[in-house]
């Protein structure tokens, strides 16, 4: 716990998940290398506005 404490600075914090389209190398991929960063980056910018910790 206090590993925890000097990362987060406080007690309960919210981890969010990014997730991602297919990637390159797997089956459902379509070449769309852009629009996968694209909506990544759209996604983190949610989780940063909303507060998420990390």
């Amino acid at each position: 716990m206090e590993k925890f404490l000097k990362i987060f600075k406080r007690p309960q914090v919210i981890i969010g998940m990014i997730h991602l389209k297919a990637l390159p190398g797997t089956p459902g991929y379509q070449n769309n290398d852009d629009e996968i960063i694209e909506n990544a980056l759209k996604e983190a910018q949610l989780y940063k506005d909303a507060g998420i910790d990390a």
